[in-house]
Order: structure tokens, then sequence, then C-alpha cells
């Protein structure tokens, strides 16, 4: 019997490898159907929040509520750390925070993953926990790998700076010094501009305005750190090279242009602008299928 669920488990999972959704689906239900355990439950209702519900055309429609029933009904018959961290990523996808926070929370007392650590900490950030984020990024942090160190040591960084600007100043310096972690031009310049530091701010400009495409209100940081050294020629040539930019790639773009102008020309609008500014954190999805050998293979 065992064997049988795991086979036919198995051939779900090398079916959605292949792409070959609808016939994975039919696998999954298969299982859940006439093997019904946590674990069936499970890699059915992470299918349906996922991937979707599919016909036999290949139709597909989105499931994701559908998934969630069989993500609980999995949780009703034992907690276990992927039904959890699902459920917290779907639910964190509904900006339901709160609700993705409790399973993250759940998730991680199960299993000390990298992962959801930092989902958490992603979640009261979120909600403007600022104190409890920082808590959970700093074990995001003890937890990470080279890989996801400087994403984690940035958030931690954004997280520090709501709660107490001077330390976060200090830290940063003292990664500039020793270039321990390296930063990413863009992450150094929100950081040093939101800091208060803009002679490193300033310095940073360039390098960064090489490989970053800014929106309005990072733009309007970039303006005012250069008017604040009286380089208004610098901050023009910023503003007619994405006046271009939006010609050319929308023909829709003059409510744009006319916003940059704005944020160009008139400091009150500016500071409105940075003052709403938030750090953009991206969530951490993982596997969470039950027999995966590339990302689960226990």
């Amino acid at each position: 019997m065992k064997n049988d669920v795991e086979n036919i488990n198995q051939a779900a999972l090398e079916e959605l490898c292949k792409n070959e959704t609808y016939h994975a689906q039919t696998l999954f239900r298969q299982n859940a159907k006439n093997n019904p355990s946590f674990k069936s439950f499970n890699n059915l209702g992470v299918f349906y929040a996922f991937e979707g519900l599919f016909k036999p055309d290949y139709s597909r429609r989105n499931a994701t509520k559908l998934g969630i029933k069989y993500l609980k009904k999995a949780e009703t018959l034992q907690k276990s750390y992927f039904t959890l961290f699902a459920l917290g990523y779907i639910y964190f996808g509904f900006d339901e925070y709160k609700e993705a926070g409790t399973y993250f929370k759940q998730a991680f007392e199960l299993k000390h993953s990298y992962a959801s650590a930092y989902n958490l900490g992603l979640s009261f950030y979120r909600q403007f926990m600022y104190e409890y984020a920082l808590n959970w990024f700093e074990k995001a942090l003890n937890l990470c790998d080279d890989s996801n160190h400087i994403e984690t040591y940035s958030a931690y960084l954004f997280v520090l700076l709501q709660i107490d600007k001077k330390k976060c100043r200090e830290a940063l310096n003292h990664l500039l010094a020793d270039n321990v972690t390296p930063l990413i031009e863009y992450n150094k310049f929100i950081l040093s501009y939101l800091c208060g530091d803009m002679v490193t701010a300033e310095s940073l400009i360039r390098p960064m305005m090489g490989k970053f495409s800014l929106n309005l209100k990072e733009i309007a940081m970039v303006f005012d750190c250069l008017f604040k050294f009286n380089k208004r020629g610098e901050a023009e040539e910023y503003l007619k090279n994405k006046v271009e930019v939006l010609k050319e790639h929308d023909y829709r773009s003059r409510y744009d242009i006319k916003q940059f102008e704005k944020a160009f020309s008139q400091q009150e609008y500016r500071k409105n602008l940075i003052s709403y500014f938030r750090y953009d954190m991206s969530i951490v999805k993982e596997c969470c299928y039950y027999g995966c050998k590339q990302h689960n293979p226990i």
C-alpha cells in the first residue's frame, strides 16, 4: 500500500516536471481519493494553489481556494512543515499578513528554516511591526547561506532604519568600509539617503543610475540629493533621460512624465513622495511537494 501511494505520487511529480499538468493533476487526485493522508492532501492542495485547475484541453482556471481546502484537510490530519509553509505563502499573497505570519511561525517551529524565518520577518514588516520583523530577520541571517545573505542583510538594514536611524547608519558605514557584504548600488544609495548620509548617497548616484531604472519615489530621492549639492544640471540630465525612455516605451506616458517633472520642480511634492517610500522585499518561495527529488528528497 505504501509503495503504491509513493509510486502514484512520484508519477504525478514526474508528469509535472514534464509540464504534463493535466496528467499530474489526475494522478494527484487519484492519490488523494484512494490514499487519503496528510501527504496526498498536501500535494493536491499545493498543485491546485500554485498550478490551478486544468481541463482535458489544458485550459486553466485559478483554484487557490480549492488548494487551501485540501491543505487544511492535510493540516487536520497532521501539522507538517510543507503544509504550513504553503498556507503562509498563499495568505501572504492575499495580503493577509497576520494569518500568513501565524502559519510561517508554526512552520518554523517544526523546522528552523531560513525561508520560514525570512517570510515571518517580512509578514511583520508588512504589518509595520518593525521590532518583531527585526528579530526574525536576525534569525534569518543566522540561517541563510551565501546565495541569500546580501538580500537578507539588506532587509535587516531597511527594518533597522525604521527603528533606529543612527544604528542603521553606523551598520551601513561599517559595511561600506569593510565591504564584507557587497550591497548593490541601489540599496547603498537608498539606505545612505534615508539615513541622512548625503555625501555617500551622492557618490553612489552615477554608478546606480547606470544599472537601475528608478520609479517616481526613488528618483525623487536622487533629485533631492543632487539639489542639496547644487547639482541641478545633473538632476535635469536624469529627468531628460527618464522622459526619453518613457516616450520610447509607452505612448500613454504623458501623465507619468508630468509626475517626474513635478518631482523635479516642486520641493513639497518631492518630499511627500519620499515620505511614502517603502523598500520592496520579495517573499521567499519553497517547493512544498512531498517526494520532490529535486527539492525535497526526504
